[in-house]
């Protein structure tokens, strides 16, 4: 059932960049006055993609906030926090975990193990939408300040601002999958 559930997850990630490809094509045959506008939008993106490497770099800090960097009893909630409510985390080795929950339960059963682990993602590709975006990218694993390894993610992530607010102050980023694309050895 888990195995189908990802099957379709990252299923609907291929089409959902094949859309957003297909909608980067067709709007290269627009007029000029198209092209005005495309430079305003390329720039709102570069603007997401700032946000989403904010977003990221605060993902990075909820493993190193004291309650969640110890071995008796972590708190990792901010970890979790950082999913959407039903979010998903499938990495190669662990069991992947359904929910905002139990992710911040997977993380912090690691914690327990290994306190000073944290993980940092780098974005190497993005595509954007109002609502949604696309990264691929390298999540390196720190063990005591070393990096321990470095897999390669996909990530989808959701806007979950108020749709009636249209202000970019008021986006608020989560993870929505994010998946380990490393092949196994």
């Amino acid at each position: 059932e888990n195995k189908m559930k990802l099957l379709t997850v990252i299923l609907l990630l291929a089409l959902n960049d094949a859309c957003i490809c297909s909608h980067d094509e067709s709007s290269d045959e627009s007029s000029e006055s198209s092209d005005e506008s495309s430079e305003s939008s390329k720039l709102n993106v570069e603007d997401v993609e700032e946000e989403l490497k904010e977003f990221l770099s605060d993902f990075s800090d909820a493993f190193k906030v004291p309650e969640c960097a110890t071995n008796m009893n972590p708190d990792c909630s901010a970890v979790g926090a950082s999913y959407a409510e039903d979010g998903i985390l499938a990495l190669q080795g662990v069991p992947t975990a359904f929910g905002r929950e139990a992710i911040a339960q997977l993380t912090e059963g690691f914690k327990t193990s290994i306190p000073s682990a944290f993980v940092e993602v780098n974005i190497e590709n993005i595509k954007v939408d109002k609502r949604s975006a696309t990264a691929f990218g390298i999540q390196t694993l720190f063990v005591d300040g070393e990096i321990v390894s470095e897999n390669r993610v996909l990530i989808h992530l959701i806007n979950e601002a108020d749709e009636e607010e249209d202000s970019e102050e008021d986006n608020e980023w989560k993870i929505q999958y994010l998946l380990d694309n490393t092949l196994p050895n």
